[in-house]
């Protein structure tokens, strides 16, 4: 059976109910990622590997996950650790923004455990692995390197690593720091889907030919560029496989886990024998239906009619 792993983050998500109260969810790049590739192929086998405590809200936490129909069999414990939290504030033109409390969580002790655990071997075999910055930045050097080392070892066996920079300039000591540890992540990567707004901000590119060229030299064979208003280039072995427009969704909500749904469903779809095109037109339409949602997982009675609608269409 196909199987897609995300490794990374899953903290306790606080946005504004009223002026006094909050709403408290769960949510982080590659998990928001991992529901939404459940969700869009249900049949497929979706893991999630992180580290939690043994708290309360760590438990609750995997409560959720299981809920969603995620495998949590890679997922470690640090009694000593807790869940990291983030709480959102969103404008009036529905864009984000996000305070955090995650330096002592459990996921950064990821490595160690894993290292523990055994690794590469613990881990198994899949066909995709999906990672992304944040699941590097919240990491000390150390581990960072025993994140590569492990993700070299996964794709010896025959997995494909995916890879999305998700660029928070707060997380990383500077911007070299940040653009020398994802050129790393490249040379490691087969799919990978970098921004413009990232790449701008890491490296200069001013346009997705300068991604792609960049991407080209790092061996990664399949680039998904997100380019803001310009729509989505996706190459595939150097060559142009589709550029989709954009289409604005009717009204803007919150824009929060656009991108990680976006990368979820492709690989969802890619995973279900869906063409590069086909995968983008599906990830697109999941993106502009989560923006029209508050909080990073849409509720799952909208999500399903959706797909339901969209699929008719297709």
């Amino acid at each position: 059976m196909k199987s897609l792993l995300a490794i990374g983050e899953c903290m306790l998500e606080l946005r504004s109910a009223t002026d006094n109260t909050f709403y408290r969810g769960y949510a982080g790049d590659t998990y928001n990622s991992a529901i939404y590739a459940k969700r869009w192929a249900n049949g497929l086998n979706v893991a999630f590997c992180s580290a939690l405590g043994t708290d309360a809200i760590s438990n609750d936490m995997m409560k959720q996950w299981q809920a969603h129909s995620i495998d949590c069999s890679l997922v470690l414990r640090e009694p000593t650790r807790l869940p990291g939290i983030y709480a959102i504030s969103i404008d009036d033109q529905g864009e984000r923004s996000f305070d955090y409390w995650r330096n002592q969580s459990a996921a950064t002790q990821l490595l160690p455990l894993l290292a523990d655990a055994g690794g590469a071997d613990f881990i198994g075999q899949h066909t995709i692995v999906y990672v992304s910055g944040i699941s590097f930045a919240i990491l000390n050097d150390t581990d960072k390197q025993s994140f590569l080392d492990l993700l070299q070892a996964l794709r010896s066996t025959g997995t494909k690593i995916a890879y999305d920079p998700n660029y928070r300039a707060r997380m990383w000591r500077d911007v070299n720091h940040a653009s020398t540890w994802n050129d790393k992540v490249y040379e490691h990567t087969d799919i990978a889907f970098p921004g413009l707004e990232d790449h701008n901000a890491l490296y200069q590119h001013q346009d997705q030919t300068e991604i792609q060229h960049h991407l080209e030299q790092k061996g990664v064979s399949e680039v998904i560029i997100k380019c803001d208003e310009d729509g989505v280039f996706a190459y595939e072995n150097s060559t142009l496989a589709t550029h989709q427009p954009f289409v604005p969704a009717p009204s803007q909500v919150d824009s929060t886990a656009a991108g990680d749904s976006f990368a979820g469903t492709y690989l969802a779809a890619r995973l279900d024998d869906s063409t590069i095109e086909q995968s983008v037109k599906a990830a697109m339409g999941v993106a502009r239906m989560v923006v029209q949602h508050r909080g990073a997982i849409m509720p799952l009675d909208a999500y399903t009619q959706f797909k339901s609608s969209f699929q008719e269409t297709e």
